[in-house]
């Protein structure tokens, strides 16, 4: 069910969000608040390692419990209501969500590799339409479709910035465990490298789940 919110600073809800920087800094302090989404990715981030290529399904559901533990911290984040689906059910439709724009995603980035790189932007917001707006999978897609329309740099850049400190992260304890660049090399061609996984996603995990509920929310 897709809420039609007021302005920025009406009835105590969260204002808009300007442009990446902006959004960048209020995911930040909504790490810095949302204190339980860090303790959440503790536990997410050696699981998600360990067991390899089914930990994307791990990461997955840290994303969207993260997302909405993030969501309960600001106010009027959180679609509630007589009907509104439980949290163990709205996960299981965020993954429903997640996994329909990620085909969609796919083929776009085997036919041209831009249109893939587009809808992955335009798609960013699937998770906390389901998890906050309470949406189905489908409504999810529309939803991320609209919020993110004429903000694609801002959503693009938040992107972006995470991900190159979840890269920083990992290369930086992967040199620093392996003793050197040649020994990080080995190792990453060894596919050794569940240490420096773990930091990344402990580092990663929080601040993605926070930027999608600070984007859905401020992206209006």
């Amino acid at each position: 069910m897709t809420e039609t919110r007021p302005a920025a600073g009406v009835g105590g809800r969260n204002p808009r969000v300007d442009n990446a920087v902006d959004a960048l800094h209020r995911t930040v302090l909504a790490v810095r608040d949302a204190w339980e989404v860090v303790l959440l990715f503790v536990l997410v981030a050696p699981l998600s390692a360990v067991l390899g290529s089914a930990g994307g399904i791990v990461g997955a559901i840290g994303s969207a419990v993260g997302v909405y533990l993030v969501g309960a911290r600001r106010p009027g984040s959180v679609e509630q209501g007589r009907s509104s689906n439980s949290l163990g059910v709205r996960v299981f439709l965020a993954l429903l969500a997640a996994l329909v724009a990620g085909v969609a995603i796919l083929v776009g980035l085997l036919l041209l590799v831009l249109p893939g790189l587009y809808l992955s932007v335009r798609l960013y917001l699937v998770i906390p339409a389901v998890m906050l707006g309470d949406d189905g999978p489908l409504e999810a897609l529309g939803s991320s479709w609209d919020r993110t329309s004429g903000h694609g740099f801002t959503v693009a850049g938040v992107v972006i910035a995470i991900l190159a400190v979840s890269l920083t992260i990992f290369t930086v304890v992967l040199v620093g465990t392996a003793g050197g660049v040649d020994p990080a090399i080995e190792r990453v061609l060894n596919d050794e490298v569940m240490i420096p996984q773990v930091a990344r996603t402990l580092v990663g995990g929080p601040l993605g789940a926070a930027a999608m509920a600070v984007l859905y929310d401020g992206l209006e």
